[in-house]
């Protein structure tokens, strides 16, 4: 009896740690590209850490209006470049969430705009983003 019992034990946990709808560790790894316009119009483009600080922080609050708690990785951010186009690498998520899921919640996020708020004062459009 204490054999069946624990083989049926081990069988149940081998079921529920390989099926994928059951198993959320919601974590994708990101590439957000996007536009940045200064306000007023006449304040230079932010760059450097004060754009990966406070993009870490937006990341979190756009993630968290679909799951929470949130893990982010802190962001690296490239620009800006071109037509003042900044792209940000980032690992995002939530136990909440499977990996698919998450990476769906980031890549909603295009089309959408963002408001910095001060020192940056900048108005960001989240042009498009791909996730794996």
């Amino acid at each position: 009896m204490i054999f069946n019992l624990a083989t049926i034990v081990l069988a149940a946990s081998a079921l529920v740690c390989a099926s994928p709808s059951l198993s959320k560790r919601g974590e994708t790894s990101c590439v957000i590209s996007m536009s940045g316009f200064p306000f007023p119009v006449t304040d230079p483009l932010p760059s450097g850490a004060s754009v990966t600080a406070e993009w870490t922080i937006y990341i979190e609050q756009l993630f968290a209006e679909s799951a929470t708690p949130v893990r982010v990785s802190a962001a690296t951010v490239d620009g800006p470049a071109g037509e003042n186009i900044y792209t940000i690498s980032t690992t995002v998520g939530s136990p909440s969430v499977t990996d698919a899921e998450a990476a769906t919640i980031v890549k909603g996020w295009a089309g959408r705009t963002v408001f910095g708020v001060p020192p940056s004062n900048m108005r960001w459009q989240i042009n498009a983003a791909s996730c794996s």
